[in-house]
């Protein structure tokens, strides 16, 4: 999985998608190969791969925090702000005080033009005890 991240970094697309087959024919219904596959295909600009590959990893494992984020976002680009919004809600069941999913999160509320809830999920993060 490190692989094929570092692959899609410098494009190599082809390489890094092998890497993450490669992985999932090693551990099949490994989350972390299938959303670097997810990530790809969004690199990749087909949101319609990387949807289905964020909802298998979501229902291979939905407490997989990292899975509902993919989701959220792939969602938010395909400007679904209600489906990212619950993707992101999904993910802060999880763990509440996650500043990554609270700042995602928050984005969502922004476009859905919640701009109370967004400010206070950014507020949340900017009293952390870092």
């Amino acid at each position: 999985v490190f692989r094929g991240s570092a692959l899609m970094g410098v494009k190599q697309f082809s390489d890094a998608e092998k890497a993450f087959d490669t992985a999932l024919n090693e551990m099949p219904g490994f989350n972390a190969a299938l959303l670097g596959k997810a990530r790809l295909a969004v690199l990749k600009n087909n949101l319609d791969l990387a949807s289905q590959l964020a909802d298998k990893a979501v229902a291979q494992n939905a407490k997989d925090i990292d899975a509902w984020m993919a989701k959220g976002e792939i969602m938010r680009l395909r400007k679904d702000h209600q489906g990212s919004k619950s993707a992101y809600q999904q993910a802060l069941q999880l763990d509440p005080n996650n500043s990554m999913v609270l700042l995602s999160s928050a984005t969502a509320l922004i476009l859905l033009k919640e701009h109370d809830s967004a400010t206070q999920n950014i507020q949340k993060v900017i009293t952390f005890d870092l």
